[in-house]
């Protein structure tokens, strides 16, 4: 009788501990056990069946990797998921909630995981390839959403774009190489327009920065981007060729000045 009812109780604390379970719990514990994106993608998936919206892309990262992006909807709020991998390997990844505070949108960082040993040996090669020496929590430190030097909604510049154009209107060169030499591509791509507008402005650059302008016109990273209100990505090659810089340099003598 006593292993009767021992049985009972354990299946109702089951039962209770399945009914808690949510689906961002699901995921963090899987990504946490796993660390493998066929795992999340069979989880949103699953959350997809079940008709909640959720949307999954990858682009191309560096150095053979690429990156995560996606965007669902659960339990009344947005969530987006950020990561980075190799073949199927995460070795970054970064859950946010969207949260509206007074009509600001702000996303805040509810999970984060860094695989420290697959990390490091991507960042060894970014840090020799672009001659810089970020950390591990730079995974984490992206600070532009998406690039875009004109478009936005309803026809406005996008806030990273202003954001950015505040920076040039400062003169402040070594936060512009900072950035143009960031773990993110999209970041990078701001980095790349600012110095190229601060060379335009008369601000002599060195040899070394001209370099880094050089490599990121060499690199098929995808940067998220908006063009004509149509977001999606492009990679660095193409968004930063000469004759888009030319573009983003004529645009910044029309409007952007006005920042």
């Amino acid at each position: 009788m006593k292993t009767s009812l021992s049985i009972t109780i354990f299946f109702i604390c089951v039962s209770f501990t399945c009914l808690s379970q949510t689906f961002v719990d699901t995921l963090k514990q899987d990504i946490q056990k796993y660390a493998r994106v066929s795992i999340v993608k069979k989880d949103l998936a699953a959350l997809k069946d079940d008709r909640h919206y959720v949307s999954v892309y990858e682009t191309e990262y560096d150095f053979g990797a690429k990156t995560l992006n996606c965007q669902f909807s659960y339990d009344k709020f947005w969530y987006t998921l950020v990561g980075h991998f190799k073949n199927d390997s995460i070795f970054s990844i970064e859950l946010s909630k969207r949260i509206e505070d007074s009509d600001i949108t702000v996303y805040n960082s509810v999970f984060q995981f860094l695989d420290t040993a697959l990390a490091m040996k991507h960042l060894t090669k970014h840090n020799s390839y672009y001659s810089t020496n970020k950390k591990l929590p730079d995974f984490f430190s992206q600070k532009f959403d998406r690039f875009s030097y004109s478009c936005g909604f309803v026809g406005q510049t996008p806030e990273s774009m202003i954001n950015c154009l505040s920076i040039i209107k400062s003169r402040d060169k070594e936060q512009l190489i900072s950035i143009a030499t960031s773990v993110n591509p999209t970041d990078r791509a701001y980095g790349v327009f600012g110095l190229f507008i601060l060379e335009k402005l008369g601000i002599k650059l060195t040899e070394s920065e001209l370099k880094i302008i050089r490599l990121n016109q060499k690199s098929s990273a995808e940067a998220y981007s908006c063009s004509g209100c149509i977001l999606g990505s492009q990679p660095l090659n193409s968004l930063l060729d000469n004759r888009s810089l030319k573009w983003y340099y004529d645009w910044y003598k029309r409007t952007g000045k006005q920042y």
